[in-house]
């Protein structure tokens, strides 16, 4: 905020962080005024939450002359640490300074634990940028979340790709666990019909397999695939032989989604939505 912002510190610092426990201390530093802050006011810094665990009310931060920063105490409460986001609004109102002010979005508690065998169901993050902070991505692309269509719950993955200035791009995120008493991958798709290469790569035992479901037509549906249709990657050619061992799945690493760009496939910009990416 120009030469003199009001900055709240929560922990990490200028972060969208996810608050798992409360009270929480809100911690402000008004930079670049000449006189003492407070001068002229008798509640010049003040806070509000709105949305989770804020009703909007604004509360004063009160001004600590020994380490020269604003402090207050947000009493979120327990029942409202529940996996939803919350704007944090720090406000600064000093004499001789036009009025400034900070937001941050901050998710409320845990995230919930997915079941043995879940990639990802996609109903557990707040919102679009929770899901973009577990998904490392791969060219360019946006992932969002669905309300419709889906194929199960409140919510699915919506991928949007181009093809303008790349022949492929995708997502990934880190797994872990034991899927050797799995035989299956499934997942929810509605493609875009354009007959563009959709790629599940799964890192297991240190090899990417792959499988590649259809993205012909655009009827939505459940696709399974059994992990003995999974092959190596075309590109480790030293491992082309190999096939998905019960050793493999007990060594999981890596979960990687894929689009790409098919000779003869229809546009080269679309969208296509995935859900209930797991093993059974």
């Amino acid at each position: 905020m120009g030469g003199h912002p009001a900055d709240h510190r929560l922990h990490p610092h200028r972060r969208r962080p996810r608050l798992r426990r409360h009270p929480v201390r809100i911690i402000a530093a008004v930079h670049g005024t000449k006189r003492l802050p407070g001068a002229g006011s008798s509640n010049p810094v003040s806070y509000t939450a709105t949305g989770g665990g804020g009703d909007g009310t604004r509360h004063r931060l009160r001004y600590d002359r020994a380490t020269g920063y604003w402090t207050a105490e947000w009493n979120i409460g327990e029942e409202n640490l529940d996996n939803t986001v919350t704007e944090l609004r720090v406000r600064a109102v000093l004499a001789g300074h036009p009025p400034l002010e900070e937001t941050s979005r901050l998710v409320l508690g845990e995230k919930p634990p997915l079941a043995p065998g879940v990639v990802d169901d996609f109903e557990g993050h707040a919102d679009d940028l929770a899901l973009r902070s577990e998904y490392s991505p791969y060219g360019t692309n946006t992932i969002s979340l669905s309300r419709d269509p889906k194929g199960s719950g409140e919510y699915a993955l919506r991928f949007d790709y181009d093809f303008a200035h790349q022949t492929d791009t995708g997502v990934g995120k880190r797994i872990e666990g034991d899927w050797s008493s799995y035989d299956t991958f499934s997942l929810w798709l509605e493609p875009d019909g354009s007959n563009q290469k959709l790629v599940l790569q799964l890192v297991a035992g240190g090899v990417a397999y792959e499988a590649y479901p259809s993205m012909t037509g655009t009827e939505a549906g459940v696709v399974d695939i059994p992990f003995a249709d999974f092959r190596p990657a075309p590109w480790d050619t030293g491992n082309a032989d190999r096939r998905i061992t019960l050793e493999d799945l007990r060594n999981l690493s890596q979960f990687n989604l894929f689009i790409n760009q098919a000779e003869g496939a229809a546009g080269t910009a679309g969208s296509f939505f995935v859900d209930d990416l797991r093993a059974h």
